[in-house]
């Protein structure tokens, strides 16, 4: 018990650490307290920031929490499905779909931080519609070779910036080299002193950045390149899957046309049979139509209208009967059947709770035992009353899964049904044989 609680425990603990559900609620409370904040500058404060100055500054941040807390529940979204592919299915996905998020919030992260949009509106209209494709590639990009390798291309990237790192300390430091660094750093810092003269201080800073970066680029020029190169297979990589992506798209529109057409169908095969019931199968509105010709051929002679509505009412009495003959007539007939075999095997276990014999050794067995205590075999039973076989009786056999019966009791079980109670195939007539047991 102890052990049990334990376990319950530590199930509530998973449940309430996952991660997918923490991310959600922190988006979710996050963009909350933004659409607050926007709400309530927007609205309730508006003239008292005005008279501040202040108004379009509180805005910007509100807006700003609010698209940080909406790119949270996307990243959320996209966590709760590489949980659930599996981050070898999903990690390209990932990184696309989330680039589509980011595209799609730029204009707010515009706004947010530019107060206003630069330029004319339709750049932002097609980079939203770019990131709507990112997140739908995204979620489409689920091919395991090509993220396999983009997994093992992140892990190579992550090694050469460890090398990167590494080589940094002590080349930087101790290489000779190092002088054209140090005579940029002294150029860039004489001429924000403005001591350098003839020139202007920009082609001083130009020039002694070049000489630092051509220090750091040719003492780690094998590590640049190789996270050049790593970057570059990460890049094809996602372009491939791009591609992959796109060519499940026919296939996507040609399910969801299949399904469009499917459901159409039944829609109107419904309309169809709405239709049916109210015109043909309701049953109480054509009674009613046969009551009211009586009155409505009052012009007609009374004999000529008594026939006519006797008629409508008689068919809207006969045509149920009709309609659901099988129906009830097949109800009816499992109905039997269940009750007679019910009935037999209830009169058998009350009746004869004794014990039976073995028909290989004629060991007594319990009613029930289904084995022989003896000699360990399985006792043949009839498969509708579920009574032993005696040696030498006379069963019915099917032709088909060969399983026994009393003669009596397929006879009877035939008038209801004509296939076998346990293979379900038809069973034209009854063969009959006496029962020997085989040895062996």
């Amino acid at each position: 018990m102890e052990k049990l609680k334990e376990d319950k425990e530590d199930d509530f603990e998973r449940t309430d650490r996952n991660p997918v559900i923490t991310t959600l609620w922190i988006g979710f409370s996050i963009s909350v307290l933004g659409i607050v904040g926007l709400i309530t500058t927007s609205v309730f404060i508006k003239e008292y920031l005005e008279n501040l100055g202040i108004q379009n500054t509180i805005f910007r941040i509100t807006l700003g929490v609010f698209v940080i807390g909406v790119l949270i529940i996307s990243f959320a979204f996209i966590l709760r499905r590489i949980r659930k592919k599996g981050l070898d299915y999903f990690v390209a996905g990932a990184i696309t779909a989330y680039i589509g998020f980011l595209l799609l919030a730029l204009p707010l992260i515009l706004i947010a931080i530019l107060s206003e949009l630069p330029g004319t509106d339709y750049p932002y209209y097609i980079t939203m519609g770019v990131g709507l494709l990112f997140i739908i590639f995204g979620f489409l990009m689920e091919t395991y070779e090509l993220n396999k390798k983009l997994l093992a291309f992140l892990k190579n990237f992550k090694e050469s910036l460890v090398k990167l790192l590494k080589k940094i300390k002590w080349k930087l430091v101790i290489s000779p080299w190092n002088l054209l660094s140090l005579t940029g750093i002294v150029i860039i810092v004489l001429a924000a002193l403005d001591i350098l003269p003839y020139l202007d201080n920009l082609y001083y800073y130009i020039s002694g950045g070049t000489l630092i970066a051509i220090n750091i680029i040719f003492h780690l020029r094998k590590e640049i390149w190789e996270i050049v190169k790593d970057v570059g297979r990460v890049i094809s990589t996602i372009l491939r899957a791009w591609g992959r992506a796109l060519k499940q798209i026919p296939g996507i529109i040609k399910k969801a046309a299949i399904w469009f057409y499917e459901k159409t169908l039944s829609f109107f095969k419904l309309i169809g049979r709405v239709l049916k019931y109210i015109i043909v199968r309701n049953y109480f509105l054509l009674f009613g139509l046969g009551i009211a010709m009586f009155f409505l051929l009052s012009n007609f002679a009374l004999e000529l209208r008594i026939a006519t509505s006797s008629l409508v009412c008689l068919v809207s009495i006969i045509k149920p009967i009709l309609d659901w003959r099988d129906f009830f007539g097949e109800n009816v007939s499992r109905a039997r059947q269940y009750l007679y075999k019910t009935t037999q095997k209830t009169r058998n276990v009350l009746k004869y709770r004794k014990n039976i014999r073995c028909p290989y050794c004629s060991f007594p067995n319990p009613f029930l035992r289904r084995e022989c205590w003896q000699c360990k075999k399985e006792i043949p039973r009839c498969m509708i009353c579920n009574n032993a076989v005696e040696k030498e009786e006379t069963v019915a056999v099917c032709p088909h899964c060969e399983n026994i019966y009393h003669v009596n009791h397929l006879k009877t079980w035939m008038r209801f049904n004509a296939k076998c109670p346990v293979c379900h195939n038809e069973i034209k007539s009854i063969n009959t044989e006496v029962f020997q047991p085989k040895e062996g």
